[in-house]
């Protein structure tokens, strides 16, 4: 209920020491977060269903992974892949049970939070590339046609076909590194 009553941790029974991000798979029953067990030592994508049960990681254990994001038909699941050793931040997808991986980016920048288009055809995500700074990009489902989108971070792609993001703002923010202004796009 939406009452407040009946919280219990779902990730630690479901046993990560570990866990956030939380994105709702489109049938509800299940959610992709980012998670750690605790023998574990790098974070990885997991599914957790709200029945209970234990924990499906679906990223390689060697592999550090973040921001999980459900396709809007439940098909895929979209994450930023953290390779420490080359230094990159690359977006892939992958089957909820982790199999079918495609990477989707190959770049020097940080692609991170990706969000899928409504019809599941495309993804918005934030990186840093070239003298524009932090900026939206969007990346067909099957990897190609990459088109920069507006200056902007940490998109949210809602039915409505709009893009809601952090804008760049400037005034400075109340607090250093405190919030911007949200702004909108199509």
């Amino acid at each position: 209920a939406s009452d407040g009553t009946g919280a219990h941790n779902l990730t630690k029974r479901a046993g990560l020491a570990r866990a956030g991000s939380p994105d709702w798979a489109p049938d509800s029953r299940r959610l992709a977060v980012v998670g750690q067990r605790k023998a574990e030592r790098r974070f990885g994508i997991y599914v957790v269903s709200i029945d209970g049960g234990d924990a499906t990681r679906i990223t390689p254990p060697a592999w550090e992974a973040q921001y999980p994001a459900w396709s809007p038909d439940g098909t895929q699941i979209a994450f930023t892949r953290v390779d420490p050793s080359a230094n990159t931040f690359d977006l892939y997808v992958t089957a909820p049970d982790g199999s079918k991986r495609r990477r989707l980016t190959r770049h020097a920048a940080e692609d991170n939070y990706a969000a899928w288009s409504p019809d599941g055809a495309r993804l918005v995500f934030s990186s840093e590339r070239g003298a524009a700074g932090l900026g939206l990009w969007t990346i067909g489902a099957d990897g190609a046609d990459e088109r920069f989108l507006t200056a902007g971070g940490e998109p949210q792609w809602e039915p409505a076909s709009l893009i809601v993001y952090d804008c760049p703002t400037p005034e400075p923010s109340v607090e250093a590194g405190g919030p911007g202004h949200s702004c909108v796009v199509r």
